[in-house]
């Protein structure tokens, strides 16, 4: 994994400091028809989307049966603490959605 890093980073030595993670894409691109290159991105979302909702489910099913229900209410059943991951899981989405946002308005605000 490394040396193919390295090995894209030499080969595409026109990329700045910030966009040296774009160097094994842009070889794909001058290397590989279309077709392919969407199934390395596709290769590439999967990579990131699985590893982000296992985290994601962890996270949720942490705060809402130990937090929750180790803080705040002992007797809470484990139906209601089925119910309450997923509201979780959809508040850990709006802060990740909003979080983005919120750090361009900054920056756009100058702060």
């Amino acid at each position: 994994m490394f040396f193919v890093g390295f090995a894209a980073t030499l080969k595409v030595p026109s990329l700045k400091s910030g966009d040296i993670d774009l160097s094994l894409f842009r070889l794909s691109i001058q290397s590989f028809d279309p077709w392919i290159v969407g199934v390395i991105g596709a290769a590439g979302v999967l990579t990131a989307l699985v590893p982000g909702s296992m985290i994601m489910t962890s996270a949720s099913t942490l705060l809402a049966n130990d937090v929750y229900r180790g803080a705040m209410n002992r007797q809470t059943s484990d139906a209601f603490v089925g119910r309450l991951v997923p509201v979780v899981a959809l508040v850990d989405i709006w802060f990740t959605l909003q979080g983005g946002n919120h750090d361009r308005r900054a920056a756009a605000d100058g702060l």
